[in-house]
């Protein structure tokens, strides 16, 4: 199963895509394809606590407060559900990871940055 951020009312031009290989009320784990634009849209925080394995591809991701840092094919991202971030691929081209969700699930929050562009 797969599922775009359009049918969650995200209203962006971004494009993702998330294949579900396990799902349960406490632990998630998805494969995801992302194409996001090619600046910086809105910060956002993810409605569970997730772990992120880079598997292919790169973008850049701010976090609130900090400079922007790549985030490359091996690479190991822990996020809590309260941080703020957002992504970015200013070469254009997609990036694959493999993600893991833990904790009860929350409502989505956004912060509002630009109008920003897309990926090709």
């Amino acid at each position: 199963m797969w599922l775009e951020r359009e049918e969650k009312g995200w209203g962006r031009r971004e494009q993702f895509a998330a294949w579900h290989l396990l799902r349960s009320p406490l632990l998630q784990v998805r494969l995801h394809r992302m194409c996001e634009p090619d600046r910086l849209e809105f910060y956002h925080s993810h409605p569970r606590h997730f772990l992120s394995i880079m598997l292919w591809g790169r973008y850049l991701e701010e976090r609130e407060g900090m400079t922007p840092r790549w985030r490359r094919v091996g690479g190991i991202a822990w996020r809590s559900r309260d941080d703020f971030h957002g992504a970015w691929h200013p070469h254009g081209k997609a990036s694959w990871s493999l993600v893991f969700f833990f904790g009860q699930k929350r409502s989505w929050f956004k912060a509002e940055l630009s109008n920003g562009g897309n990926c090709g």
